[in-house]
């Protein structure tokens, strides 16, 4: 038990490194090298095992002073397989499947997960039904990918809820059903998935599922999809949330315009609406300092991709010059654009 007890605090002081664990527990690197060490010359297999897969992720990712090392993690990974273990039949699968030690190699990651599946590691049942689905590495077979992923989605996995979200959403391989989609975007927002919010907000958006349009609960998503819940706060890179939310506050798609609120989004996105939105409010002094040369080169930026605003808002400001010389020819450069 003892052993149990000291890989245990070990693991928690991991997960504190990752800022996901109770604030109570202190990092001791002292303790956790000796704690490890007991787990891993520890008797019970579980214990054992679970010390090899965290063993590696150190040597993985260069964490408490150890040189990040793959082809280590991966010996010490391959040692816990030969005891059965799933997590790093996993673990091994999607390093060898991802192309992080070597040459991607799907066929030999597929028997990765072969292994950790058949023990219902819910991560590997839902790869499996995903290379099934798409014939990766293995023989495409869509009856066993479905299978898989529907008992990937009931176990817990939250990739496999969104993987059948969709394709009850397209009506791919299942028939279209928009409810059965909702209901599992609904139950994969429960383990935090950001696809999962970001879909959610555009059911309620769009009033799909025989869903009333609600603009409050998909700006309620849509922030859950965008901002993140990590220790230290802060935006996520999950773009399609960052630029609906932009483009919402913005007055675009139903929504009530409020620059304020919008801005934080319009920094965040490289979108061409909202570069071209804070181009606006720069050249307005509207919540930002009036800055004609910034609001150019914004619209330049959008410009570039196509959107027609931006072109005529570029060809003004060379005619007249707005945070630019005048310049006739390279307004007609841009004119042309507009053709």
């Amino acid at each position: 038990m003892a052993a149990k007890q000291d890989f245990q605090y070990s693991y928690a002081c991991l997960l504190d490194l990752y800022g996901r664990s109770s604030k109570s527990l202190q990092m001791d690197k002292e303790k956790m090298e000796k704690y490890l060490k007991l787990a891993l010359g520890s008797k019970d297999l579980s214990t054992r095992r679970r010390a090899k897969t965290f063993q590696a992720d150190l040597y993985m990712h260069g964490l408490w002073g150890r040189k990040r090392d793959p082809q280590k993690a991966l010996k010490i990974l391959r040692e816990a397989a030969e005891e059965d273990c799933p997590n790093a039949n996993h673990t091994i699968g999607f390093m060898t499947g991802s192309g992080q030690i070597g040459k991607r190699d799907p066929v030999l990651a597929s028997t990765y997960f072969i292994k950790a599946a058949k023990t219902r590691h819910p991560k590997s049942v839902s790869f499996l039904g995903g290379l099934y689905l798409r014939g990766d590495g293995i023989s495409r077979d869509i009856k066993k990918g479905l299978k898989l992923t529907k008992l990937a989605a009931n176990l817990g996995n939250a990739s496999a809820m969104i993987r059948l979200s969709d394709l009850y959403d397209k009506g791919q391989h299942i028939p279209k059903d928009h409810k059965k989609a909702l209901a599992w975007i609904l139950k994969s927002t429960n383990a935090g998935e950001l696809k999962a919010y970001h879909m959610a907000g555009l059911y309620y958006q769009e009033g799909r599922a025989g869903l009333k349009p609600d603009i409050k609960k998909a700006i309620h998503y849509y922030e859950l999809a965008a901002i993140s819940n990590s220790a230290g706060g802060g935006y996520s890179s999950f773009k399609p949330s960052i630029e609906k939310l932009a483009s919402i506050h913005m007055g675009h798609q139903g929504g009530e315009r409020n620059p304020k609120k919008a801005l934080p989004f319009l920094f965040r996105s490289d979108h061409p609406q909202a570069q071209y939105d804070l181009a606006i409010l720069y050249q307005n002094n509207e919540f930002l300092e009036k800055d004609l040369v910034q609001a150019l080169n914004l619209f330049k930026k959008a410009a570039s991709r196509g959107h027609k605003k931006a072109i005529q808002e570029v060809v003004k400001a060379y005619e007249i010059g707005l945070g630019i010389k005048k310049n006739q020819l390279m307004a007609d450069k841009w004119k042309r654009k507009l053709k």
